[in-house]
């Protein structure tokens, strides 16, 4: 399931598709399965799917709170 996240600490992020590298800042909102195994996971920002070490996602990132109304 989707979870969006706030990031705290900035890092670094690979596009799924073309390699290309972002800084991913604090305040940011990411959305991504906190689910995923293994040592790579796929992060959800401005509708472009990123790599991202899972350790270092983990760390850097906080989930938003929601209300029962989703708010």
């Amino acid at each position: 399931m989707a979870t969006e996240l706030r990031v705290k600490t900035p890092f670094e992020a690979t596009e799924s598709i073309s390699g290309r590298k972002r800084q991913i800042v604090p305040e940011e909102v990411v959305t991504a399965d906190l689910f995923q195994l293994g040592p790579v996971s796929t992060i959800e920002v401005d509708m472009t799917f990123f790599l991202v070490d899972s350790s270092t996602f983990r760390s850097c990132c906080d989930p938003i709170q929601r209300g029962i109304w989703g708010r």
